[in-house]
C-alpha cells in the first residue's frame, strides 16, 4: 500500500526507519493487570492438538496475578487475547494452555520457516484487525478514556515504551519542545494499517495521534471513520475551530498549517470528562488525534 504523507508527518517531522521485533521475556499489560512473560520455549514437550507438518510447536510459560489465575472467566479472557504477530500483521493464536503451580503455558503453532525473533507477543481484547479496537475508547462505567495497550492520560514515558516495545520505540522532538515517542512499524487492521505517537508535556501524556490507512480506499473512507467515531462518541459536538487551533499552537503547529487543517474536513468530539477532545481531520490523510486540553492549555 502507498505511503501517504498526513498530519501524523506534520506534527513529528519524523522518518520511518527499519524496524526489528524480537519475542521477549518480561512485563506486559492487559486490562489493569501485569502479566509475566517468563519463560519461551522452543522445543516444548508438548504441541497444540491439529499441528501441521510445517508448523512447529512453541510454548511460552507465563505468571499472572493470583486474582486473575483464580477467576476463570477472567483467565479464559486472557488466553483469548493472546496472540503472536509477525512483522506482517499475521497473527497465531495458541492452540492449547495448561496451568502447574500458578504459571500458565500457552502452546502455539507456528510456521516453521518462521523465526522466533520475528515476533511479538500480544494480548489484543477484540478480534485481530479489529479498526474500532485500535481507537481510543470512552467508558461509561469507567468514566475514563483508554487507547489501545490500556495506555490512559495517567500512562508514563515507560508505560508507551512497553507497549511499542523497546526495541521498537524512537524519539523525536516537535517543534524542539515536545518529546514524541513513536513506532515506524505500522499496526495492522483487517482492511489497512495504522501509525501511531504519543506526545509528552512535563513527562505528562498530552495528546496521541493515529494516521489510518485503508487498503485500496477511495475518498469515501474519511466518512467511514466519521461514522464510526459517531457510533463511538455519539454525535461531534465541537464545531468552533478556534479551540483546536489554541491546542496546535501550544504544540507550535505553525499559522499557515493551521489554516490549511481548518480548511480540511474536519470532525470533533468533546467527550464525557470535558478534558478529552478527540479530532478527525482528512489532510493529507486520514488522521484521528486525541488531545488532552487541561494540560495543554493550563
Amino acid at each position: 500500500m502507498k505511503k501517504k504523507i498526513s498530519i501524523l508527518i506534520v506534527l513529528f517531522f519524523i522518518l520511518s526507519l527499519p524496524v526489528s521485533f524480537a519475542l521477549e521475556t518480561g512485563e506486559y499489560a492487559w486490562r489493569d493487570y501485569s502479566i509475566q512473560l517468563v519463560e519461551i520455549q522452543e522445543k516444548p514437550m508438548f504441541a497444540p492438538a491439529g499441528m501441521k507438518d510445517d508448523e512447529r510447536a512453541v510454548a511460552l510459560r507465563i505468571k499472572v496475578p493470583e486474582t486473575l489465575a483464580a477467576d476463570e472467566a477472567l483467565s479464559h479472557a486472557l488466553y483469548e487475547s493472546a496472540c503472536l504477530r509477525d512483522e506482517s500483521g499475521q497473527i497465531c493464536k495458541p492452540g492449547a494452555a495448561t496451568v502447574k503451580d500458578g504459571i500458565l503455558t500457552y502452546l502455539f503453532a507456528i510456521p516453521k520457516a518462521l523465526d522466533i525473533a520475528a515476533l511479538t507477543l500480544s494480548f489484543e481484547e477484540e478480534t485481530s484487525g479489529s479498526l474500532q479496537a485500535q481507537l481510543g475508547k470512552w467508558s461509561e462505567a469507567d468514566q475514563r478514556f483508554t487507547l489501545p495497550g490500556n495506555i490512559t492520560w495517567d500512562s508514563t514515558m515507560d508505560d508507551v515504551t512497553a507497549l511499542l516495545g523497546k526495541d521498537n520505540v524512537r524519539q523525536a522532538t516537535m517543534f524542539e519542545a515536545i518529546p514524541i515517542l513513536y513506532s515506524p512499524k505500522t499496526v495492522k487492521w483487517e482492511q489497512g494499517e495504522m501509525f501511531s505517537g504519543y506526545g509528552f508535556k512535563d513527562d505528562q501524556l498530552v495528546f496521541a495521534a493515529q494516521e489510518v490507512q485503508k487498503d485500496n480506499a477511495k475518498g469515501g473512507f474519511y466518512e467511514e471513520l466519521r461514522t464510526l467515531l459517531s457510533k463511538m462518541y455519539g454525535e461531534a459536538n465541537l464545531t468552533d475551530f478556534s479551540q483546536i487551533a489554541a491546542l496546535l499552537t501550544t504544540l507550535g503547529m505553525p499559522s499557515e498549517t493551521l489554516l490549511q487543517i481548518e480548511a480540511s474536513p474536519w470532525q470533533a468530539w468533546m467527550l464525557p470528562d470535558q478534558y478529552t477532545l478527540a479530532m478527525l481531520v482528512n489532510f493529507q490523510g486520514n488522521g484521528v488525534i486525541y488531545f488532552n486540553t487541561a494540560r495543554l492549555l493550563k
